[in-house]
């Protein structure tokens, strides 16, 4: 909820929206079952694609989600 007498301005990362529609689009393409799973692969694909990648997305993810 957004509260109209507040100051605060939030900036918005570069390239976040870019990152947000990209990963849309897959999701529309792949149509998965399990959406958060989905998106830690991806973000995980896109981190190794950049060689920063230090641990497993999916994993931690499956993870939470199984609590």
């Amino acid at each position: 909820m957004v509260n109209p007498f507040s100051n605060t301005k939030l900036r918005i990362p570069k390239g976040f929206q870019r990152l947000l529609v990209g990963l849309s689009a897959e999701i529309l393409r792949n149509q998965p079952r399990n959406i958060h799973a989905f998106a830690a692969d991806y973000f995980e694909k896109i981190l190794q694609q950049r060689g920063k990648i230090k641990f497993c997305f999916s994993t931690i993810i499956l993870y939470l989600t199984s609590l």
